[in-house]
């Protein structure tokens, strides 16, 4: 049962690139059909067994960050729209909670991220396509491209995410067959191309970060690989990057004088001057539009997660909801230092750390705190900082004895 659970989660987040398009009829997206059964699955084996692992702090945190979006129904001004936020928190939470019961060795791990990034692939076929059939230097116009059903910027989060993934699987061992290690190559090069058509700001911020880290990377590791990996990527981007139309790369480089920063730049102030209503205990939890004043109906998000988190849940619920980074990387920190984890161990370690900070440029202009991607993020860092200690299954009484220690029992 282990192994099916753990295959129908990277099934999840396979279908999760281009869950816009993978629909079953009024039942809803493909993804959430098959975290129901994971879910279902998941119970009647806690049911059987009886036993569960205990979860980390950092997880313990986000059910108290949920408890308190939670408290704020009492008080919101749109009760419609914050059930329904509490419902997406939670279900997501729940495919959290499974993934951290049964994702245990390194293998599974790798078996998550590999289904992610085959989803970005196909997402990636679909942007292509798109891009094709429009021709390929078309600057007559202001077009941005997307795939899997999914507007230019969640797309480019996506791929973004995919792409930091796929670079993590390069530095592992465990991806020893040049024939993997060339298609998380090719996935890297072709979904930094797809991140330019979006036309997308905050994913092409989102590249520079990755870049940066596997630059830093590749200086203090000091591999050939990881060298010859730069050397193999970079002009071989330039090409391809001749293909992408200028409109594109104008966009991407117009900086805080854009028309659409400019209107952001308003939903910030505004969402400001409804925070001032209501500082601790914000406005309920997904309210945020409703709690806009109806000159700016037009947005129907903050375009900043921790805005929208601090307006909808007050300064509480943004304390608690950064108290999750913060306990992540205090994990993170107790691991680079410990003598018991081994050079891969610690490069598993640190992906949460990689995957932060390739979020945080999405997070800031988009609204995410209910978005799945930022949930798999929350997901990978949680098992990776907490939980991969072994690459084997002899590696779970290491996890669950790192858990008790976590949670000071």
């Amino acid at each position: 049962m282990h192994s099916v659970i753990v295959f129908l989660i990277a099934l999840v987040l396979f279908f999760v690139p281009f869950e816009g398009v993978a629909v079953f009829g009024d039942l809803g997206t493909v993804s959430r059909l098959v975290s129901y059964l994971v879910l279902f699955l998941s119970l009647m084996e806690f049911f059987r067994k009886k036993k569960h692992k205990p979860i980390p702090d950092s997880m313990l945190m986000l059910l108290f960050f949920l408890f308190w979006a939670l408290l704020t129904l009492h008080w919101s001004v749109d009760l419609r729209l914050s059930i329904e936020s509490m419902v997406t928190k939670s279900s997501l939470f729940l495919l959290l909670w499974c993934s951290w019961q049964y994702v245990s060795t390194r293998r599974d791990l790798y078996q998550l991220i590999n289904g992610y990034i085959l989803g970005c692939m196909v997402s990636l076929g679909m942007i292509f396509a798109v891009f094709r059939g429009a021709g390929f230097s078309d600057d007559s116009s202001d077009v941005r491209y997307a795939g899997g059903g999914l507007n230019q910027n969640n797309f480019a989060f996506v791929i973004t995410t995919g792409i930091a993934l796929a670079f993590f699987l390069l530095n592992m061992d465990a991806v020893s067959r040049w024939r993997n290690r060339l298609s998380y190559l090719a996935f890297i090069l072709f979904g930094s191309v797809g991140v330019i058509l979006t036309g997308s700001r905050a994913g092409a911020m989102s590249l520079l970060v990755i870049f940066f880290f596997v630059v830093f990377h590749a200086l203090i590791s000091k591999k050939k690989s990881a060298f010859l990996l730069l050397l193999i990527f970079i002009p071989t981007f330039c090409a391809a990057s001749l293909f992408i139309p200028q409109y594109l790369w104008a966009r991407v480089f117009e900086g805080s004088n854009s028309e659409t920063f400019i209107l952001r730049r308003d939903i910030w102030e505004a969402g400001i001057e409804v925070w001032k209503t209501s500082p601790f205990c914000g406005v309920g939890v997904g309210a945020f539009q409703a709690a806009i004043t109806s000159g700016y109906l037009g947005f129907r998000v903050a375009h900043n997660t921790f805005l929208s988190v601090l307006v909808e849940t007050g300064v509480v619920g943004l304390i608690l909801f950064l108290s999750v980074w913060g306990l992540l990387f205090r994990k993170m920190i107790v691991n680079q230092r410990s003598g018991l984890v081994d050079s891969q161990s610690k490069t598993i370690n640190s992906l949460g750390l990689f995957l932060f900070f390739a979020w945080l440029p999405g997070a800031c202009t988009l609204t995410l705190e209910s978005d799945k991607i930022t949930w798999i993020i929350f997901l990978v860092s949680i098992i990776s900082s907490y939980g991969m200690i072994s690459s084997t299954n002899r590696g779970a009484a290491n996890i669950k004895a790192n858990c008790c220690r976590v949670n000071g029992q």
